[in-house]
């Protein structure tokens, strides 16, 4: 590897991360969640049919399979960098675990809350109680309608009584007869009260008037009036004007008409409480199915944000563990021997980066050092062939000690005058290996700054032989180094 080459990692490329698509994905299931909560909690106003929650149910089901397909895919390189038994492996592992456990446990308080809220909430929507005020209801404004109508029938049988009665005078008094229709149309609270031939002829009416709007009944109405024994009800199809009619036999079977006006809630009341009921029905017949609906649709959204949360742990702890890992295998490069190992820094790893750059310098001192240390030995070596090819043409014996008396060099001479071979001598201890000299040695560690020489008797096996020792000392503390 060249100097400055970057860190290559340690193991072979494993799976890349979905990368983009992945935090794609999460931020659209997020908002779809959003958008489910606001529907659900009302912000959004949408009637909660089962076919807008099939569709909630929908589009969140895939959004849910689109994140486990995420997920997954992060998992295999995860479980790639695990199987390979790559840097910070277990790190990575209690990350990814710490964030998933966080995210399940209110996941999964919300799901449970959800879905008891919502079936308390339907339930008390829903009891026998409600269900009797709601079809009560249409009964009330039944009988209201009814009641107006026998209302109108009983007051129309009493006035066409007294018209009956006043037949006679009909035909004598016109004008005593319609002041008399007048004041029994007026204690009866009729505001309207004509006898009439059909819809267009009127034979004598009260002169009251005190309706705005007068709408005369259809031909039919007075068909069926003049063929009817008992008085009929008419009910408005538009305005609030109650009609009664009756048919007079008296007159020629001309038909009595009465008009009274009623509240307009008397009116709306009815078709609203029969819209009412046939809602309530359909909701409840249909409330199983709306509860397990909606149930399903929060328990996505709660699977949603289990999923997204931990889709942040495992791209948390891949970022966050990334350069930790870069950063071990280059000091397991540097062990080896790779003093030219970079970590590639970024500015958004913060602390880590400043980190890796700490290890680039180090990195690149000790390279410098290292190149130093291996200039300095080429030169130490070169100094050491250079003197040992002086000291083998030297006809005296030279040994050389280092500070605690084990031979580092010793020429051809020494080991001649020794009877003993190389690597019996160099890096033995001088006073083991010639017990001779260890008195002259003695001596010149006691006495270090001055010159040392003595006459020693040497038995060897070509006999005895007696040579004269000079130790000397480098100035700097060195080791000896005896010389004859």
């Amino acid at each position: 590897m060249g100097p400055g080459a970057p860190l290559a990692d340690s193991l072979k490329p494993g799976p890349r991360g979905p990368g983009w698509i992945g935090a794609a994905m999460v931020v659209t299931a997020l908002v779809s969640a959003l958008a489910t909560f606001l529907i659900l909690a009302g912000v959004i106003r949408v009637t909660p049919t089962p076919a807008y929650g099939v569709t909630l149910l929908a589009i969140n089901a895939a959004l849910v399979l689109g994140l486990a397909v995420v997920i997954a895919w992060e998992a295999r390189v995860f479980l790639h960098a695990r199987k390979a038994n790559a840097a910070v492996a277990r790190l990575h592992t209690r990350i990814v675990g710490l964030f998933s456990l966080i995210a399940i446990l209110p996941t999964i308080l919300l799901a449970v809350v959800a879905s008891v809220t919502i079936d308390r909430g339907l339930s008390l929507g829903f009891t026998d109680r409600v269900r009797d005020v709601v079809l009560k209801s249409v009964e009330v404004a039944d009988a209201y309608q009814e009641n107006q109508c026998q209302s109108l029938a009983r007051e129309i049988r009493i006035l066409a009584d007294d018209l009956t009665r006043a037949r006679p005078n009909f035909d004598v008094n016109r004008d005593w007869f319609q002041t008399f229709l007048t004041t029994r149309a007026t204690n009866l609270g009729l505001p309207v009260a004509q006898i009439m031939r059909g819809p267009t002829e009127v034979v004598a009416r009260a002169k009251i008037d005190v309706l705005k709007t007068n709408r005369l009944p259809s031909a039919a109405a007075f068909e069926d009036a003049a063929n009817s024994a008992d008085p009929i009800c008419l009910l408005p199809t538009e305005g609030r004007v109650f009609a009664a009619l009756m048919r007079m036999p008296a007159y020629d079977d001309a038909v009595l008409m009465v008009q009274r006006e009623v509240s307009q809630l008397a009116i709306d009341f009815p078709g609203v409480s029969r819209a009412a009921a046939a809602e309530y029905l359909t909701y409840d017949s249909l409330r199983r199915s709306i509860q397990i609906t909606f149930a399903s649709v929060f328990l996505l959204i709660a699977l949603i944000a289990l999923l997204s949360a931990v889709w942040f742990g495992m791209n948390f702890a891949n970022r966050f563990v990334a350069p930790i890992r870069r950063l071990i295998n280059a000091a397991d490069q540097v062990a080896s021997g790779n003093f030219y190992a970079q970590v590639p820094t970024k500015k958004t790893s913060g602390d880590l980066a400043h980190l890796g750059e700490s290890f680039n310098k180090m990195t690149q001192e000790l390279r410098r050092q290292h190149a130093g240390l291996i200039a300095a030995s080429d030169l130490i070596d070169t100094r050491r062939r250079f003197t040992e090819a002086v000291l083998s043409g030297v006809s005296p014996g030279v040994i050389g000690l280092d500070a605690a008396g084990f031979v580092t060099i010793a020429n051809p001479a020494a080991e001649r005058m020794l009877d003993l071979e190389s690597d019996a001598l160099v890096g033995q201890s001088l006073a083991q290996a010639v017990p001779e000299l260890a008195p002259v040695l003695a001596e010149s560690e006691a006495r270090p700054r001055s010159l040392q020489q003595q006459q020693v008797q040497l038995t060897r096996s070509r006999g005895e032989r007696t040579i004269t020792v000079r130790v000397t000392s480098e100035q700097a503390q060195g080791p000896p180094a005896a010389r004859w």
